[in-house]
């Protein structure tokens, strides 16, 4: 659910959200490593998730349901079709 929820996030909203509580730097030229981007890596990883499990269909199938696998299925894309636009919160 919370994660249907950061589709229409956007990193200003991501920023705006944090600096008050000080995790964000005042300015953009702040020498600090904040925050870290992860975008890339998150739609790069669920791609090769979804890759994977789909590579194993018959097998977890059986395992999982095929109403489950599917749903499974659904969340790599997900994530990857969001990471892969920045719309997802990405900080470490």
């Amino acid at each position: 659910m919370a994660f249907l929820l950061a589709e229409n996030i956007t990193p200003a909203d991501n920023t705006n959200a944090l600096r008050p509580h000080g995790v964000m730097p005042p300015n953009w030229g702040d020498p600090l490593p904040w925050p870290l981007k992860t975008s890339e890596q998150a739609a790069a990883i669920s791609q090769r998730w979804r890759g994977a499990r789909e590579r194993w269909k018959n097998t977890l199938q059986k395992m999982e349901g095929e109403a489950n696998f599917d749903g499974l299925q659904r969340f790599p894309a997900y994530v990857h079709a969001l990471a892969a636009e920045n719309r997802l919160p990405r900080f470490v």
